[in-house]
């Protein structure tokens, strides 16, 4: 087809158009749906009718847009098609159909027939009697259509719904043959009184479409069938056509109440009797069906209110010395970060305490505050420790969002006054303190939490770190039959003054070193095992003192690194086979040549250890 020739069947297309709606004819223009996307002359003609009824501001284009869209929603919710979204379909053809003919079912003389309706809520039969419309709808294509009802399985029997959840509870498959038919009403029974147990109920399509809600406050919006047994909800006034090409699966969710002492744990019967489901077909013939197997639900008591999960942060600093000032504070030291999640809810974080524990009972810290990622809360009480030796911080006023199911990370970050040297400190998120509440504005619950403590800070205005570490040994021999009498062991690391002042380790290895043996697993014997002898790289400074390994210590000046290697001897001297663990705890240290030690560095020295497997004499 040329240019020419497609341009004279649109402006024909459009001029049938016009004369329908103005002959009030009931032939149609349209032979298929349109949506956002459709182009063409019926969308043309679409758009002209739309703009003569004063649903469209803009002139016809022949492009199916978000304007023409919600031209057709607007159409659509003034004449009753549900749902109104826009898209231009079968069941909203038919409707075109009735109100370009001139009926809008306004005057319809059959019962239960409004504005709008194509069936009677209350017979079931078809409104286009009497003086409603010119002739059926499309969707109800005129034919002796019947359909059948089977339970499917789309929904999980005996499963638990807690306080404020939506599940789906019931659903059914529909089948239809030899023509359409449409669902104009829908019953569902329980086997006690729903509206204690639900505050709305939904009918769905298994494509996510919405046929009805019903909402449920009082005894009104149920029936009683059976006292104490059997309650029914009806969805009327419904209009979900099904055809011979499409089997759709209804599905009724239910939304629990989020707060009720009526809802003990019980288990509700949901079932769908004889003649629940009411349909019409093509010819205004009626049916009723149901009659399928029940289904179950259990309330959970416990419901749905947040319960908050914590635990340390695997992001949180690892053990560590903190170099403070002598004369002025060490600002932005992390204490501690801490993850919360919220089961069940949606929830919001209100206050919370820290309980920051010291090892020596003065005064360390000043401006306390809680960071959640940008924003930063200041503290709105600090309790300073009289008698014992642990400060109290104190967050409210906090709006903290917590998502369900997901880790949230907030950190504790405080300044450290000046002078603080000597001491360490512990930080613990208090489970007790917790104050938040859900999505549904329900006091959350902290059934599943725990005081969970940060890694040590310890604050030091002299201080070292330690890395390049390692450990290795070799076996001995020289007991009966050549057999292991123990293992050689060497330890190395690499020591840095990180403060601004000289630090010095001992030469004479007990001094420097603690260390353990340990048995293993079945054979705690322990050996015996001595460290005799220490080197230094460099191996000498100006300071140091003494002659290694007899007296003295080795000089580390700020801000320089010193790697020193200590020798020593594991023995297999209970004679037995095994395994056995030996390992540096502790590095000691001071500012002192004279008195190098006062402080220790205790963490992160995993990899100074030995696991030699000793065999027996």
């Amino acid at each position: 087809m040329n240019k020419i020739t497609k341009t004279i069947a649109g402006i024909v297309a459009v001029v049938a158009f016009v004369a329908v709606a103005a002959t009030g004819a009931s032939a149609s223009t349209f032979t298929r749906s349109l949506t956002v996307g459709s182009k063409g002359a019926d969308v043309t003609a679409l758009q002209t009718w739309l703009n003569q009824k004063g649903y469209l501001a803009v002139a016809p284009t022949g492009y199916f847009g978000n304007l023409t869209k919600a031209a057709v929603a607007a159409f659509q919710a003034a004449n009753g098609v549900t749902p109104a979204v826009g898209y231009f379909g079968p069941l909203t053809q038919a409707k075109w159909e009735m109100v370009a003919a001139g009926s809008t079912g306004s005057t319809s003389s059959v019962s239960g027939c409004v504005a709008g309706a194509m069936f009677s809520s209350t017979t079931g039969a078809s409104c286009a009697t009497g003086t409603v419309s010119t002739g059926t709808p499309s969707t109800m294509d005129g034919q002796d259509g019947s359909v059948t009802l089977s339970y499917s399985p789309y929904v999980t029997s005996s499963q638990t719904i807690k306080k404020g959840e939506t599940k789906d509870v019931y659903a059914v498959k529909l089948k239809a043959t030899s023509g359409n038919v449409a669902v104009n009403r829908f019953d569902i029974h329980f086997s006690e009184r729903p509206w204690l147990d639900f505050s709305k109920l939904t009918l769905r399509d298994s494509n996510g479409n919405v046929i009805a809600t019903k909402t449920l406050s009082s005894a009104a919006d149920a029936t009683e069938v059976t006292v104490g047994s059997d309650y029914l909800v009806r969805f009327d006034n419904v209009n979900y056509s099904v055809t011979p090409a499409n089997d759709p699966i209804l599905v009724v969710s239910a939304t629990v109440v989020a707060s009720s002492d009526k809802i003990t744990g019980q288990t509700v019967t949901i079932s769908l009797p004889s003649g629940s489901i009411r349909t019409v077909n093509g010819k205004g013939y009626t049916d009723s069906l149901g009659g399928l197997q029940s289904n179950t639900v259990v309330l959970s008591q416990s419901g749905s209110t947040a319960d908050l999960y914590t635990r340390i942060s695997p992001n949180t600093p690892d053990r560590r010395i903190v170099t403070t000032s002598v004369n002025t504070t060490t600002n932005d030291v992390v204490l501690g970060t801490f993850s919360l999640k919220s089961q069940n809810q949606n929830s919001t974080l209100n206050s919370l305490n820290f309980s920051i524990a010291k090892s020596s009972n003065v005064s360390l810290f000043q401006n306390v505050r809680l960071v959640d990622g940008t924003n930063t809360y200041g503290a709105n009480a600090v309790t300073a420790s009289t008698t014992a030796t642990a400060d109290t911080v104190t967050f409210s006023n906090l709006t903290i969002g917590l998502t369900q199911d997901a880790w949230k990370d907030v950190k504790v970050i405080a300044d450290v006054l000046q002078n603080v040297n000597g001491v360490s400190a512990s930080t613990t998120l208090v489970k007790s303190s917790i104050v938040g509440v859900d999505a549904n504005y329900n006091t959350v619950t902290t059934s599943n939490a725990t005081n969970a403590t940060a890694n040590d800070v310890q604050l030091q205005i002299a201080g070292i770190s330690v890395g390049a570490m390692s450990a290795s040994y070799s076996l001995t021999t020289g007991g009966a039959n050549g057999n292991t009498t123990g293992a050689a062991v060497t330890f190395t690391f690499t020591a840095t003054n990180t403060g601004n002042s000289d630090v010095y380790i001992s030469k004479v290895p007990g001094v420097a070193l603690a260390t353990s043996t340990v048995g293993s697993v079945g054979n705690p014997a322990t050996a015996s095992s001595t460290i005799t002898y220490v080197s230094a790289n460099p191996s000498t400074f100006a300071a140091d003192t003494g002659s290694a390994p007899t007296s003295g210590a080795y000089v580390i000046p700020a801000g320089s690194s010193r790697t020193l290697t200590y020798s020593g001897s594991l023995d297999n001297t209970n004679g037995t086979a095994g395994i056995r663990v030996f390992k540096v705890t502790s590095i000691n240290f001071g500012t002192s040549a004279a008195t190098p030690t006062g402080s220790a560095i205790s963490f992160n020295l995993d990899p100074l250890t030995v696991t030699p497997s000793l065999s027996a004499n």
